[in-house]
């Protein structure tokens, strides 16, 4: 009796009364499928649903083409007075709202704010775009073993600060795991996207002594599932694609986002117990989550586990969110 006594006391007194002065943020990460020009935006009604539904904070974009289509999405979602900032890794999206070419090379990544952005970057593999979004240039880490695999870098992050809340947030698009094919396609569908986590990870680092206060979020469409028992490792030297229950599976992602290849960064995802398929294919359905949200270890109490959006909204993905507490 006491025992019940004292957790109806906890929730109805001292739950309350600890969340007095504390602000709610909506995360919400969404993979919202070939958004390359003003038509492709305007023929999305379901835009308006989410945001209604959702009603985001932040939300960080996948396959998006330019800025202007991100302020052009802002606009349809009801955000004019949001900020927003985009990448343009192949610096084919510059100025594009009329272009609607189903380039595949062209997937960017957008952030809409309803918080001032102090600060971004486009960490890329080359730069192309001085008079746009400031761009910070990715090398491969020391860990990355075999750097020949890496062929045609076309992909990097984008990285945004918010002073008001406080926030570090690194939207990330990484590379199609190619599962279904052989075995070299794997491994270096894996190592492309190792070497985006391990240079998110060493940037965190940098975030960390830089920005002590600040939390920290990595989101967005992975490519790679958490439960993806066919591909995840833990040993960065080994990658075994054919039997890695006797030795170690070929992708290290996650491995290195959770602070098992780097000891400095642990991170923990909160779309891990989801169980539920983020993408409509149901190829892909026993990998778990291919959109996913990383918090430092530390800050995981900030956050409420990830949920997955109830309609995909005309994408191929569903959304997946949560809330955090400053």
């Amino acid at each position: 009796m006491k025992t019940r006594l004292a957790g109806l006391l906890f929730i109805f007194v001292l739950l309350p009364l600890l969340m007095i002065g504390q602000n709610s943020v909506t995360i919400v990460s969404w993979n919202s499928d070939d958004m390359f020009c003003d038509r492709d935006v305007r023929n999305r009604e379901e835009l308006r649903t989410l945001s209604t539904d959702l009603n985001p904070d932040i939300l960080l974009l996948q396959e998006v083409k330019s800025p202007q289509v991100v302020n052009a999405i802002k606009t349809a979602m009801g955000f004019e007075l949001f900020s927003h900032s985009a990448t343009n890794f192949n610096n084919k999206g510059q100025n594009s709202l009329s272009s609607c070419k189903k380039d595949r090379t062209s997937f960017d990544i957008g952030i809409i704010s309803r918080y001032p952005i102090s600060e971004h970057y486009e960490f890329t593999f080359r730069a192309d775009n001085p008079s746009g979004i400031p761009e910070k240039i990715i090398t491969t880490d020391s860990l990355i073993l075999n750097p020949g695999e890496f062929s045609n870098p076309n992909k990097g992050y984008l990285w945004a600060r918010i002073a008001e809340i406080e926030t570090i947030f690194f939207a990330v698009h990484l590379t199609h795991s190619f599962g279904d094919k052989n075995c070299d396609d794997r491994k270096r569908s894996a190592y492309q996207r190792e070497v985006i986590a391990s240079s998110v990870i060493r940037e965190i680092e940098r975030n960390k002594i830089s920005f002590p206060t600040y939390r920290i979020v990595v989101a967005g469409d992975f490519n790679i599932g958490v439960n993806d028992e066919k591909m995840n490792g833990s040993v960065i030297e080994i990658d075994d694609c054919l039997d890695c229950e006797k030795t170690d599976c070929v992708d290290e992602t996650h491995a290195i986002l959770q602070g098992k290849i780097f000891k400095t960064v642990k991170m923990t995802n909160l779309a891990e117990g989801l169980n539920q398929a983020t993408q409509r294919d149901p190829k892909y359905w026993y990998m778990g989550p291919l959109d996913n949200i990383y918090v430092l270890k530390e800050t995981r109490n900030s956050f409420t586990a990830a949920q997955r959006g109830k309609d995909r909204y005309g994408s191929d993905h569903w959304p997946v969110y949560s809330n955090m507490t400053y």
